[in-house]
């Protein structure tokens, strides 16, 4: 089990799964740019407060791909609930 409240484990945990938090949110987003975000993101979350991860729920890639695709699922919903605002508010010509 890695220590995700030290430097050490969770560099450690940080450098093993970053790969897979990118390629979940890639999956989602399409943006490369945007799919890094979404990494550090829940890094910084789980940076914040480890024990958010709970491994008798299931391991920490299980964790880290469901936090990516979820906040990257929440980008989604946020960028297309902005661009229906703008058409909503749009002045009729």
């Amino acid at each position: 089990m890695i220590a995700l409240d030290s430097h050490a484990g969770f560099t450690s945990a940080y450098l093993a799964h970053r790969e897979l938090a990118f390629s979940a949110a890639q999956r989602v987003l399409g943006d490369p740019a945007a799919a890094e975000d979404v990494v550090q993101d829940v890094f910084t979350a789980l940076w914040r407060d480890p024990s958010k991860f709970d491994a008798r729920r299931g391991s920490l890639p299980g964790y880290v791909a469901m936090m990516a695709r979820s906040r990257a699922v929440d980008r989604v919903r946020s960028r297309n609930a902005g661009a229906a605002a703008v058409v909503r508010l749009a002045v009729p010509q």
